[in-house]
């Protein structure tokens, strides 16, 4: 009997995973590069003014209070650079993406076939 109980709750228990947020819009995950997807943060890595690393680190701030909160990652693919594509959802149900939005850490960001718009200018310029 106790052993059906310890492998109900082995079962039942949410996987623990290393997550690592990169940037607002990009988190590892047991060393998978994720993408995460209908949004776009500003850039920490080589960002274009001072502004713009300012908000990035904002954003990824904000990531790491919502990464312990990652209930299910939703995979659709991978990008050019090779990081799999997800919607990342929260364990209020929220996804990441309206997350970071709602906070104004980040703005909509869709590629339908592939045709991305244009970067957002977090410079103001």
């Amino acid at each position: 009997m106790i052993r059906l109980v310890l492998a109900v709750c082995l079962i039942s228990a949410p996987a623990l995973a290393e997550t690592r947020v990169v940037d607002g819009d990009t988190i590892h995950v047991d060393g998978e590069k994720i993408r995460i997807m209908d949004l776009n943060t500003p850039e920490t890595w080589k960002p274009k003014c001072m502004a713009e690393r300012m908000l990035g680190k904002r954003a990824t701030a904000y990531g790491e209070e919502l990464a312990p909160r990652i209930e299910r990652i939703e995979r659709h693919g991978k990008d050019r650079y090779g990081r799999t594509l997800a919607r990342v959802k929260l364990d209020n149900g929220e996804d990441w993406a309206d997350a970071m939005i709602k906070a104004g850490l980040a703005v909509p960001f869709e590629c339908p076939k592939k045709r991305c718009p244009p970067m957002t200018d977090w410079c103001g310029g």
